[in-house]
């Protein structure tokens, strides 16, 4: 952390950095615990009371689509929001933005434990999304800007891509809580660890304000060379862009329905259902070391790895719609995990090998790519496929988004080619680049003023 320790102090900067890590999982457990509580948000037609977890009817229209827009209301705000994110991040600096989206997990998780109705629950995830925005915004620039090293940055990357792993075990989190208490003792803990990091983030750092050009010049100049329109015309980058978007489909056309599938089709409890993803944790985690070891030691075969990822997401559909039990479920939810992850990170990679060997860009243009194809399945998938899954089944719906994948799959082998014939570039490019950092680390990190008055006392 070598570029902000030298301009802020250490304490300030692992202060700030413990904090954004503690949100982050904070952020990937709170927007997937209404996995679980799906049944909990309707009303069941043959059951007396609002909420009925043992007799599973049919679900009112009207409310599928409200379901379909609680669902699809995080990712749709995290969209709008993150232009006012990052236009924050650079006026303000870091503290400010983290702690907006600290407050923002507040406001989502006392909405969802003092409320009790469909409409709450929306402008609850609203909140949710702007939080997440904000958070996720800080927390990868913050990273990319904080040090000279690509190893240290990688590193940090990838504590930052496990800690999201946390969102495979936020139905279990909400599962057992729930069934065992109520909706407070969900969500109050998660606004009480909000709160504390908001304490302890305020007295360490003192809330600066005050951007500091050394911290922040590197972001803003490395992408004034090229702008997102540019990239986004670029046939590589569409394709990648869309894989993303795919790899994603299971998880966003499922999700919304899967609880109220295994309560309707073998009436478990909530918690069982929860446990039911506690194998997936370990998947994510498996396929976050399996995509490292491909992108850092054998990049030229992450395609290969993305088109095995696609397959495996469609053997996870099929297991999922097969009338099996408990195991099957349970290995279906563990494929979909291993493959959206293993897809989309390896993709993630052939994208930012696109950026860095046709554009010369910075991170930050493939980064913003990245975001928007991870959030458009979500934002548009649950209000499609909730109606969809209500008037074909949910056991079609995971063959139809187990098709599309497997229909797309042959198409990542275009990345091949690109693959082989970038290998010399980006060796060239690597060079250059540790070339320059090795010049920046002579760089004096004070403010242009400050330099400019010393320049004028040694005259």
């Amino acid at each position: 952390m070598d570029r902000i320790v030298l301009v802020e102090g250490r304490a300030r900067v692992y202060t700030r950095l413990i904090c954004i890590f503690i949100a982050m999982i904070v952020d990937a457990l709170s927007s997937t615990t209404i996995k679980t509580l799906t049944p909990y948000m309707v009303t069941f037609t043959d059951c007396p009371n609002t909420t009925c977890p043992e007799v599973i009817g049919s679900v009112p229209e009207i409310q599928v689509y409200g379901l379909s827009f609680i669902f699809a209301g995080s990712e749709a705000m995290h969209i709008l929001t993150l232009p006012f994110a990052g236009f924050v991040c650079e006026s303000f600096g870091f503290d400010l933005p983290l702690i907006l989206g600290l407050l923002g997990q507040i406001c989502a998780s006392l909405c969802f434990a003092f409320s009790n109705g469909q409409l709450v629950y929306i402008i609850a995830r609203v909140f949710l999304g702007a939080s997440s925005a904000f958070i996720g915004t800080v927390g990868m620039r913050y990273i990319a800007e904080s040090t000279n090293s690509p190893k240290m940055r990688d590193t940090l990357f990838g504590i930052t891509y496990c800690l999201y792993g946390f969102s495979c075990i936020g139905p279990t989190y909400s599962g057992v809580l729930y069934y065992f208490y109520n909706m407070i003792y969900v969500f109050i803990p998660l606004a009480v660890v909000c709160f504390l990091c908001i304490v302890v983030l305020v007295a360490v750092t003192r809330v600066q304000t005050n951007v500091s050009e050394s911290a922040m010049t590197w972001y803003r100049n490395a992408d004034e060379s090229i702008s997102c329109g540019e990239i986004l015309l670029d046939p590589y980058v569409v394709l990648a862009a869309l894989g993303i978007g795919l790899s994603q489909l299971p998880e966003a056309c499922l999700a919304p329905g899967i609880a109220l599938w295994i309560s309707e089709e073998y009436g478990w409890p909530i918690w069982r259902v929860g446990v039911a993803f506690v194998p997936s944790f370990v998947t994510y985690q498996l396929s976050m070391v399996i995509c490292m070891v491909t992108t850092s030691s054998a990049s030229r075969y992450a395609y290969l790895v993305t088109i095995a990822g696609f397959l495996i997401g469609a053997f996870g559909n099929v297991f999922l719609s097969a009338d099996g039990g408990y195991q099957y479920v349970v290995v279906g939810i563990m494929l979909i995990a291993l493959s959206l992850t293993a897809s989309k990170f390896c993709l993630v990679a052939i994208l930012a090998s696109i950026g860095r060997t046709r554009f010369s860009s910075s991170p930050g243009r493939i980064f913003s790519v990245f975001k928007l194809s991870t959030l458009v399945p979500f934002a548009f998938g649950p209000i499609l496929a909730l109606p969809i899954n209500k008037a074909i089944g949910f056991p079609n719906m995971c063959i139809i988004t187990a098709s599309v994948v497997v229909v797309f799959s042959p198409l990542i082998f275009i990345f091949r080619s690109l693959s082989s014939s970038s290998d010399k570039e980006k060796t060239r490019l690597i060079e250059n680049t540790s070339k320059s950092n090795s010049d920046s680390d002579e760089v004096n990190y004070g403010t242009p003023k400050e330099q400019t008055e010393s320049e004028g006392n040694n005259d």
